[in-house]
C-alpha cells in the first residue's frame, strides 16, 4: 500500500530532496520505505545509513560537554568493547564514516537565535540542536584533547578536580598551590532517589585530625533508598534536617581557603555528589595501586598499613568522618614515605587479606570500572556507577586511541586558532592563512579523516569588536529577551470602561498558557495585553479570536507594532520552516483537569511514533495547560495537524499547529543565562544627545557587519556540509563564552549526512 507524503521536493542543482513550503510535488513511498530529513530510503538503504536519535528518558533540549564527547567517541571508535552514549542512539552504527566537529570561535547559542535569519544553512541543514553550559578555560582539551592546560604540582600528587555539568558549581579555590597549602580530608555519603544519588551527609577534616564540618543532608528529591548498610542513613535520621545541598555548598566554600587541596578515597564520587568543581585535588585510591592495577579499599589500606580498623561491620554504614580522616592519613603517609616506601608495603599481598566482598577491581590505563552487586544496588545505581566510568575517560584520551589504531586526525584551522593549541604529534595539523583556505584543505582531508576538527576564527574577530564598543552579552541578551516578549504578546480591544477582564482571561487562556494579563488605559478605550509563554499561542490567537466578539464586545486582536517587531512576521515564517520543528506540533487549549500529559500521548500516539512531549510552563496547578509533541518524522506532525486542530477531547478543544520555536529556546530565553559586568564610569554613555547619536551609529554598523560575517561563515559551513561524504556526524559547536566580561552557554548542531 503506498503512502502519500506530500511537501517534498527536489531542488535543481542541490541533488537532495528536502522539505520546503512552496514549490513541492507529492511523491510516493512504498509500504516500508522510511523518509529522513526528507530524503527516500527503501529498505535495502536503511542497512546502509546512520541514524542519530535520542532515548526517551535523555533532555530534549540540552546536553554536557561529557554527553558531547559520549557521541564522537562512539561514532569514530571501531572497538566493539566502548559503551554507547548514555543519552542517544546511532542506529548502523558500523555504516558511520567518522566525525566532521566545525568550531565557530566566540560563537553562543544567543548569537544564532539573534541572528537567526542570517544562518540560514546552519537551519536548514541541522535537525538536531542541543544547548550546552558555558565553556571552561579547556573545554576542547576535555573532548579532544587539543589545548594543554597547566595543572599545579603539590609533590607531583595533585591532579585536576573531577569534571562537571553545567549544575556544578566551582568551590572559589582559585590561587595557586604549594608546598605549605593546607590538606582537607572530605567524605560525603549518598542515598538513592528518583534523581540517582544524592548527598546526605558530608564530613570534612582538617590536617591535625579536627573535624570542621559534619552535616546531615536533606536531598532534593524523593528518597527510594537509605543504603543504610553503606551510608548508615536512616529515615529518622533526616526527619528534622532542613539543611539542603546549597547550603552545604555555601558552607565549604567558607571553611576552605582559597589554596585547599581536597583529599579523598574515589573523591569524584563525593564530587559528584556536590555538584561542586574543586581544581586540587588528592585521590588516595589512585595512590596505592597494585603492580596490576588494582586498586583498594579504605578499611583495606588503612588496617595494613596503620594496623587500625574503620568501617567496622557491627554498626551499620560508614563514618564519614573517620572516612575522611583514614583518607588524609594515608595521603600525609605518602608524602613523607615517598613512593619507594610505598613499593616496598608489597601492595599485591593486601589481596590476601582483604574480606570477601570488598571491591578490588582492575584499573585499567585508560579506563576505570566498579564493580557493584546487582543484589545490592538497583538498575539506576548501576546507571550512575556507568556515568562515572564514562566521566574517568572524558578528558581527551580518544584521539590517542585513534592514532594508535592508525585513525587520522586532522585538525585545521587559521594561524590565530592554532597558536592557541598544542596538539600530539601524530595528528596532522594544517595551519591556513585565511578561513577560506580552511574550507578549500578541508574538501580534501575531511573524508579520509577518522575525526576532523575544523576550526573558524573570523567571527571571533566581530566579537571583540562588539565588546570593545560596548555591545556586550548581556545587552544582546535583553535583546534576545525583548524580541521574544513581543514574539508572545498580543494586544485585545477595545473594550468600554466596565468589562469583564476574567471574561477576556479565560478566552485567551485557551489558546496556550499566559505569562501575564494588563489593562493599557493610556489608549482612547482600554485594551488588553496578553503575553504568552511561547510564540505558537499568540499566532493562535491572532488566527482564531481576530474579529470574535468576547465579554460582549467586537475586538480586533493584534501584535504590538515597534521597531523590534518590524521582522516579527518574516522571522515566524522563516521559523516555521526551520528544520528542527517540521516533525513538533503545539497543542493548546488542554484542561488539566480533564486531561492530562498522557491522554495526550495516547491520543496523539494514532499518527505515528512519538519522541517526547514537553510541557510548557512550570505551575503544576494551573487550569490550562500546552505542550509539544515532537513524532520520528514529519508526516506524523501533518497527520495530527490536520486531523486534531479544532477537535473537541473531554469538553477540551484543542488547538493544533506546527511548532515555530525550539522548545528549549524558551527557558533559556527566561532565565538569567548569562552574566555581564557592569560598565565602567568611562564606559557610559555621553548625556549629550549629539554623542548618543553617534554611539547609535556605531552600534548600527558594528551589529551591521556581525550579520554580513555571520552570512558569509553560514556559507562555507554549509558548503563544508556538503562536501563531507555520506554516513558521517557533523557536529557545528558555538561553543559559549566564558570570559571575565561575559558568560554565554553554547549551542551544538548534529546531524549525520544522509545518501545524496
Amino acid at each position: 500500500m503506498a503512502t502519500n507524503i506530500p511537501r517534498v521536493c527536489k531542488r535543481k542543482g542541490l541533488g537532495e530532496k528536502k522539505l520546503e513550503a512552496g514549490k513541492c510535488k507529492r511523491i510516493k513511498v512504498q509500504s516500508g520505505s522510511t523518509v529522513e530529513n526528507g530524503i527516500k530510503h527503501t529498505p535495502e538503504e536503511q542497512k546502509e545509513v546512520s541514524i542519530f536519535t535520542l532515548k526517551s528518558n535523555s533532555n530534549h533540549s540540552a546536553i554536557t560537554h561529557e554527553q558531547l564527547w559520549e557521541l564522537i567517541s562512539y561514532s569514530v571508535s571501531r572497538e566493539t568493547r566502548i559503551s554507547p552514549p548514555s543519552w542517544c542512539q546511532i542506529h548502523g552504527r558500523n555504516q558511520t564514516k567518522g566525525a566532521a566537529v566545525i568550531v565557530l570561535h566566540g560563537a553562543s547559542q544567543m548569537h544564532f537565535y539573534r541572528y537567526y535569519l542570517q544562518f540560514k544553512q546552519l537551519r536548514k541543514r541541522f535537525k538536531w540542536r542541543f544547548s550546552m553550559p558555558p565553556p571552561s578555560q579547556d573545554f576542547l582539551h576535555r573532548i579532544f584533547g587539543i589545548k594543554n592546560t597547566p595543572s599545579c604540582e603539590y609533590k607531583g600528587l595533585i591532579g585536576n578536580g573531577f569534571p562537571g555539568s553545567e549544575e556544578f558549581i566551582q568551590s572559589g579555590c582559585t590561587t595557586e598551590v604549594t608546598d605549605n597549602s593546607p590538606l582537607f580530608g572530605l567524605d560525603c555519603e549518598m542515598c538513592l532517589t528518583r534523581k540517582g544519588k544524592e548527598l546526605t551527609r558530608i564530613s570534612v577534616v582538617d590536617a591535625e585530625g579536627h573535624c570542621l564540618m559534619d552535616e546531615l543532608v536533606k536531598p532534593d528529591n524523593q528518597i527510594l533508598n537509605y543504603l543504610t548498610r553503606f551510608s548508615g542513613i536512616t529515615w529518622k535520621m533526616l526527619l528534622t534536617v532542613k539543611t539542603k545541598l546549597k547550603d552545604v555548598q555555601a558552607m565549604l566554600r567558607k571553611i576552605l581557603p582559597h589554596d585547599a587541596v581536597l583529599v579523598g578515597h574515589s573523591l569524584n564520587n563525593d564530587l559528584t555528589a556536590l555538584q561542586m568543581i574543586h581544581p586540587n585535588v588528592i585521590d588516595t585510591s589512585l595512590l596505592f595501586v597494585g603492580e596490576s592495577g588494582r586498586r583498594f579499599k579504605l578499611k583495606v589500606l588503612v588496617k595494613n598499613i596503620f594496623g587500625r580498623e574503620i568501617q567496622s561491620t557491627e554498626v551499620d554504614g560508614h563514618d564519614p568522618s573517620e572516612d575522611a580522616e583514614g583518607a588524609l592519613e594515608l595521603a600525609q603517609y605518602f608524602i613523607n614515605q615517598g613512593p619507594v616506601k610505598i613499593a616496598e608495603l608489597s601492595l599485591e599481598n593486601f589481596q590476601a587479606k582483604q574480606p570477601m566482598g570488598d571491591d578490588i577491581t582492575p584499573q585499567p590505563e585508560a579506563q576505570r570500572q566498579w564493580k557493584r552487586s546487582s543484589n545490592e544496588l538497583s538498575t539506576s545505581c548501576r546507571r550512575i556507577d556507568e556515568s562515572q566510568d564514562r566521566a574517568c575517560l572524558y578528558g581527551g584520551n580518544l584521539p590517542k586511541q585513534l592514532c594508535i589504531a592508525d585513525g587520522k586526525v586532522v585538525v585545521l584551522g587559521t594561524k590565530k586558532a592554532m597558536r592557541s593549541m598544542t596538539c600530539q604529534e601524530a595528528w596532522h595539523q594544517i595551519e591556513c592563512e585565511t578561513d577560506k583556505e580552511v574550507i578549500r584543505r578541508a574538501e580534501t582531508n575531511i573524508p579520509a579523516a577518522a575525526l576532523s576538527l575544523i576550526h573558524f576564527t573570523s567571527y571571533a574577530d566581530c566579537i571583540e569588536c562588539d565588546l570593545h564598543r560596548k555591545v556586550n552579552v548581556g545587552q544582546l541578551h535583553d535583546k534576545m529577551q525583548q524580541m521574544l516578549s513581543e514574539m508572545c504578546t498580543v494586544y485585545v480591544g477595545p473594550f468600554c470602561k466596565d468589562f469583564c477582564l476574567k471574561s477576556v482571561k479565560r478566552t485567551f487562556r485557551n489558546c496556550g498558557s499566559i505569562s501575564s494579563v494588563t489593562v493599557t488605559t493610556e489608549t482612547y478605550q482600554p485594551y488588553v495585553r496578553v503575553q504568552y509563554k511561547v510564540p505558537e499561542s499568540a499566532l493562535i490567537a491572532v488566527e482564531t479570536l481576530n474579529g470574535s466578539i468576547v465579554a460582549g464586545f467586537l475586538i480586533k486582536v493584534q501584535r504590538p507594532m515597534s521597531e523590534k517587531s518590524l521582522d516579527c512576521e518574516t522571522i515566524l515564517k522563516k521559523l516555521e520552516k526551520d528544520i528542527t520543528n517540521q516533525a513538533v506540533v503545539y497543542v493548546a487549549g488542554i484542561q488539566q483537569s480533564l486531561l492530562t500529559l498522557e491522554d495526550i500521548a495516547e491520543k496523539f500516539s494514532q499518527f505515528g511514533h512519538i519522541e517526547a512531549v514537553i510541557s510548557v510552563g512550570d505551575k503544576p496547578n494551573a487550569k490550562n495547560k500546552d505542550c509539544f509533541i515532537k513524532y520520528g518524522n514529519p508526516e506524523s506532525a501533518l497527520k495530527a495537524q490536520a486531523a486534531m486542530n479544532g477537535t473537541k477531547l473531554k469538553n477540551s478543544y484543542l488547538s493544533v499547529q506546527r511548532a515555530l520555536t525550539p522548545y528549549h529556546l524558551q527557558t533559556w530565553a527566561t532565565q538569567e543565562s548569562y552574566t555581564a559586568v557592569s560598565p565602567r564610569v568611562s564606559d557610559t554613555p555621553s548625556l549629550s544627545s549629539q554623542s548618543s547619536e553617534r554611539k547609535k551609529e556605531k552600534l548600527s554598523q558594528c551589529e551591521q557587519e556581525v550579520k554580513n560575517v555571520i552570512r558569509i561563515l553560514d556559507r562555507r559551513v554549509g558548503r563544508l556540509f556538503r562536501g563531507i561524504p555520506s554516513g558521517m556526524l557533523c557536529v557545528v559547536l558555538l561553543p559559549g563564552i566564558n570570559s571575565d566580561h561575559c558568560s554565554a552557554p553554547g549551542l551544538c548542531l548534529l546531524e549525520i549526512k544522509q545518501i545524496s
